[in-house]
């Protein structure tokens, strides 16, 4: 089932020459931030910072993190001292760049068909700036937070990865609990927006007047035609390595965000699974270091080893993870996630194509594991939420 759009926001829903775009955004803050240095200078570390952030491959530090940490060791200056300058650009000098912008026709058309068929709607801008700017290019757009609804808008300071990286469109669908399958990508460029989404899993639509690589695509009146009819896209067989990893990040990314904003108490709250987010976590943690690792060197070391079913639910209780302290469960997880990615990235070529036999899943490569593993995770992700969905069949590993 197609639950959700993702759309990009420069020269999509915008139409937005980034290439005067961005000198004049970048030479506007450079001044507003004077007061910490020769604006040339400025200007230096605030491009660097920027490529800090589209470098970024940390899945435990914000964009924004990644950004001051670069300008703070460039300029001598914390973000403490930054923030309000920068506060103040966006409240006033970045307004007169509108100018440079116009709104696209059919934008308010795409969004609302995509209301009608029930889908959740991301703005999947590549997130670079802070949520308040990107609100007001969507007004500039014609395509206001207060007429439509959006799921998510990815921003500087709640996002872990910049495009064109896979693990930002995985980053994406996690907050929205969704798998590849179950959602689109609209965007105009093939680097940024379509082949990373694609590679991922989604269906792409390319908005612009001639189509690359024979993609579908066409203006943003062809895109609502599109989506009004689109289906989700098939079942397909396990997903490529790269997208695999990508994944884990994203879903690691999203999982540190969900729970990095609750408190004690709401760690103890259930959500709509029956289960609350430290017995989510604690499970989460307990089947990466029990399960999965010690599976994964298995697989590497044996030939065709198997892989009998554990019953990981029962940990629930048995383990009493509803009695653990908060702050020890999440750091916890946050290594043994650690140590999972690791190992991952470890991999060489051949090592994902070894054989091994489960015994409900039957024979398996270790690629086709990995894939039921993120598919496991996600499911788990989505629950920390208070609308997270009920758990599907669950869980003998």
């Amino acid at each position: 089932m197609l639950r959700a759009l993702l759309v990009d926001l420069d020269d999509t829903l915008l139409d937005n020459d980034i290439h005067r775009f961005l000198p004049t955004y970048f030479d506007g803050l450079a001044r507003e931030l004077a007061a910490f240095g020769p604006p040339e200078d400025l200007l230096r570390a605030i491009l660097a910072g920027t490529q800090a952030m589209l470098g970024n491959t940390d899945p435990e530090r914000t964009l924004a993190q990644a950004f001051y940490e670069f300008f703070e060791r460039a300029v001598g200056v914390g973000v403490e001292a930054v923030a309000p300058a920068v506060d103040r650009f966006y409240r006033t000098t970045y307004l007169e760049l509108e100018s440079l912008t116009r709104p696209v026709d059919g934008a308010a058309e795409l969004l609302r068909v995509a209301r009608d068929r029930g889908l959740a709607v991301a703005v999947a801008t590549n997130p670079l700036m802070i949520r308040s700017a990107l609100e007001r290019r969507l007004e500039w757009a014609g395509v206001p937070t207060g007429e439509f609804e959006y799921a998510l808008i990815s921003d500087v300071e709640t996002f872990h990865f910049a495009k064109p990286r896979l693990a930002y469109y995985a980053e994406v669908l996690a907050r929205l609990g969704l798998l590849p399958s179950e959602a689109v990508m609209i965007g105009n460029d093939p680097s940024d927006d379509l082949l990373p989404a694609s590679a991922l899993g989604l269906r792409v639509f390319q908005v612009g007047l001639a189509p690359t690589d024979g993609r579908v695509g066409g203006d943003l009146r062809a895109a609502a035609t599109w989506l009004a009819s689109v289906e989700p896209a098939p079942d397909a067989p396990a997903a490529q390595p790269a997208a695999l990893v990508a994944r884990f990040e994203g879903q690691f990314a999203a999982t540190l965000w969900r729970l990095d904003r609750m408190s004690a108490d709401e760690m103890r709250r259930p959500t709509n699974s029956g289960l609350t987010p430290l017995e989510i976590v604690c499970h989460l943690r307990d089947v990466d270091r029990e399960v999965n690792l010690p599976r994964l060197t298995r697989i590497l070391a044996e030939d065709n080893p198997f892989l009998s079913a554990i019953d990981t639910d029962a940990w629930i209780q048995e383990r009493r993870y509803a009695s653990e302290d908060p702050v020890q469960a999440v750091q916890g997880f946050r290594q043994a996630r650690r140590a999972v990615l690791e190992a991952l990235h470890s991999l060489a070529a051949e090592a994902w194509q070894r054989p091994t036999r489960h015994s409900l899943l039957g024979p398996v490569r270790l690629q086709e594991w990995v894939s039921v593993l993120a598919e496991h995770d996600l499911r788990h992700q989505a629950q920390l939420s208070a609308t997270g969905p009920a758990p599907d069949d669950e869980v003998r590993r």
